[in-house]
């Protein structure tokens, strides 16, 4: 893939020696389950002269143990075609006020970081898939395939939580990422790649470590000073 060189380099700065601990709150183990109807996928160029800007739903969940995370999203966008555009180099083209939909499905991996109490920097990379799909329909009678697209995505979540109990949490979360798209693989004047933000809610569970409590050790008065050898 083009851009796997920047996705190795990515993972290698999350791989990085850290101390993995979650700093305010002690677990091994981390759930989150966010939504919201705040996602927004923002295009350039001539994929923006053709499709626009668009604002959907997005759902996700992640799986964590202590720092190092495993998630998955998914992200719809409908818009109507603001423009005919000829598809792939062949005779059918799309055409204006067609409605496109867009689901971004991705997976990936991220690391978790505290910088303040309970307020998370969360960076992330992932593989992404762009299922398309329209009501344009064929001569056939049924609806026009279109090619699904695949590729990279990199960004960062930045999350504060609110504790109600031990092991679970209330989270606002606002997203940035930067996805690269072959938009070029519908029609070769498009504007491969767009930029993507979202702010939503998430909670978060965990399962729950007990520190073990310190205690103070009594002391003889004559031990306070000890003396030099």
């Amino acid at each position: 893939m083009k851009y796997s060189i920047k996705g190795i380099l990515l993972i290698g700065i999350l791989s990085i020696s850290i101390e993995s601990m979650a700093q305010s709150d002690n677990y091994d183990w981390s759930f989150k389950l966010g939504s919201t109807i705040f996602s927004n996928i923002v295009n350039t160029g001539t994929t923006y002269g053709w499709y626009g800007n668009a604002m959907g739903p997005e759902f996700f969940l992640e799986i964590g143990y202590n720092n190092y995370i495993l998630n998955t999203s998914l992200r719809y966008f409908n818009n109507p075609t603001k423009k005919n555009l000829p598809y792939d180099n062949t005779y059918y083209y799309l055409p204006e006020g067609a409605n496109i939909n867009m689901v971004f499905w991705n997976i990936g991996l991220s690391y978790e970081k505290e910088i303040i109490k309970r307020l998370f920097f969360e960076p992330n990379v992932g593989f992404l898939r762009n299922f398309i799909s329209s009501n344009i329909i064929g001569f056939d009678g049924k609806e026009f395939d279109i090619k699904d697209l695949s590729g990279l995505t990199l960004g960062v979540n930045i999350i504060q939580y609110i504790k109600f109990t031990d092991g679970y949490y209330l989270g606002l979360y606002v997203s940035g990422n930067y996805n690269f798209i072959n938009y070029r693989k519908l029609n070769y004047y498009l504007n491969n790649n767009s930029f993507g933000y979202a702010i939503g809610c998430i909670l978060k569970f965990t399962d729950i470590k007990k520190k073990k409590p310190v205690k103070w050790i009594p002391v003889e008065a004559d031990m306070l000073f000890i003396p030099l050898k």
